[in-house]
């Protein structure tokens, strides 16, 4: 049975469901809004994004040339909704408004991993829970969530796309018409996530390649890859089998098409404001072709893309260079944020990530394996860099690999092994309670610092 989203209807949320995504959200909210002015001047890459973000207010120059401006766009609506707080009243500080796009895009990241977690487990309510409140206390997304950059803004789009992908993939078990819809929503989610940084172009790949090669593999049986055997999905279903609109390389053609017109429209319309800015004539497009020049070189050219904390991509994941984003420090007190992930979460998520995309494919559990590689494959494409990243960007994939650690921790529960549940779970609490000044930039003492991070760890300070 379909609902009218062309989607397999599933058991509803209830109370408690609700009750739970609220919650999860609420404690998103709380730790990403309470003392977001702080520290109370930009930080980091804040002095690029914060400058470019009033030129849209403005209507000046944006001389952040390195990346596209829809980010920055989003980052000037935030701006401008905490200055009309400002006038109503509400004491909020500059920073705030600097940073509560971010803030609100982490704190949404939250709240659409629960519902993609939801419909993933064919109606899990505990399987969304604690996906959504491992991505609630990641350390990264925390930290990213509380500064002024693109990046945040950028996960949140990129994982619209994700969802709305594995919609239209759903759809097209039934060759629902609603399956072309999913696509176009995809598809836009893409384009702005493009518009924000060029990463969005991996995503969209993935997207692609995942609509490509998995509907003729995708049958109803096979969407009951769940953690809990009691969720049966069979009698909800009409048939088994199905397939999709359009097959092969007729499929790959039509939603490449579809992407490729709809990235590049968003791409485009992006640029508005310049063209209101500079008029609508050639000079204006010589302006933005010659941005697109500088954004190539600085991306592409070993010279000009130099940072101390600049590392390839295995080491993202495998959190063996953290970045820095602030630090200050006395005798006594350490007061810093750090952006890295908790090795307690990503160490094994990582491992889990590889054995779903294994056991996905060899199992045809084609929920793990969309899953596993949809994320694999975003930062597996970086390997082809020559200049190579910071470790922020497998940010995007943190929702991902949440719900994949969320499922074998579930199936740990069902296994009856509780003993081992509340253990790794009290395990990862407790790093993000002592690891939480330092990604908040809370006062810290220097002992606690000096044990958390030991010298031994030198990438690690």
């Amino acid at each position: 049975m379909l609902n009218r989203w062309g989607v397999a209807a599933l058991p509803p949320l209830g109370r408690r469901g609700w009750g739970m995504w609220g919650a999860i959200v609420l404690l998103a909210a709380v730790l990403r809004l309470v003392g977001l002015g702080l520290p109370a001047e930009e930080y980091f890459d804040e002095c690029y994004y914060v400058p470019g973000a009033y030129s849209y207010l403005e209507g000046t120059k944006d001389e952040n040339s390195v990346h596209p401006p829809l980010a920055k766009i989003q980052i000037a609506l935030g701006i401008a909704v905490g200055k009309g707080l400002q006038k109503w009243g509400w004491p909020l500080s500059d920073e705030v408004g600097w940073r509560l796009t971010s803030a609100l895009s982490g704190i949404g990241c939250v709240a659409l991993t629960y519902f993609l977690a939801y419909r993933l487990g064919r109606g899990s309510r505990d399987l969304a829970a604690l996906s959504a409140f491992l991505v609630a206390i990641d350390f990264m997304g925390l930290a990213m969530s509380r500064i002024c950059t693109l990046d945040m803004v950028l996960a949140w789009w990129m994982l619209v796309g994700v969802a709305a992908t594995w919609n239209a993939l759903e759809a097209g078990i039934w060759s629902s018409k609603k399956a072309y819809a999913w696509v176009l929503v995809g598809a836009l989610a893409w384009g702005i996530a493009t518009a924000c940084k060029w990463t969005g172009l991996l995503g969209a790949f993935m997207a692609w390649v995942a609509i490509l090669f998995f509907p003729s593999r995708l049958t109803p049986s096979a969407l009951e890859a769940q953690p809990s055997p009691s969720l049966e999905l069979a009698h909800q279903l009409a048939k088994e089998g199905g397939g999709w609109w359009f097959k092969g390389w007729k499929r790959g053609a039509s939603v490449a098409l579809i992407m490729a017109l709809m990235v590049g429209a968003v791409y485009l319309l992006s640029y508005i404001p310049q063209f209101n800015r500079e008029g609508y004539r050639w000079w204006t497009v010589r302006n933005i072709a010659h941005a697109h020049r500088v954004m190539i070189d600085f991306r592409y050219d070993p010279q000009q893309f130099t940072h101390h904390y600049c590392s390839q991509f295995w080491a993202w994941p495998t959190v063996i260079r953290p970045v820095w984003l602030k630090f200050e420090a006395d005798r006594q007190v350490v007061m810093s944020i750090v952006c890295f992930g908790s090795i307690v979460v990503w160490w094994p998520g990582l491992i889990y990530t590889l054995e779903f995309a294994w056991s996905g494919w060899r199992q045809k559990r084609w929920v793990w394996a969309f899953l596993a590689w949809t994320w694999l494959g975003q930062w597996l494409l970086w390997a082809g860099s020559t200049t190579g990243g910071f470790i922020y960007y497998v940010l995007p994939g943190i929702p991902l690999m949440a719900i994949i650690l969320a499922w074998v921790v579930w199936d740990w529960q069902e296994e009856g092994q509780r003993w081992l549940v509340g253990g790794y779970l009290g395990l990862i609490t407790l790093a993000f309670i002592a690891y939480y000044p330092f990604l908040s930039f809370m006062p810290a003492s220097r002992e606690l610092f000096a044990w958390l991070f030991p010298p031994s760890l030198t990438l690690w300070r």
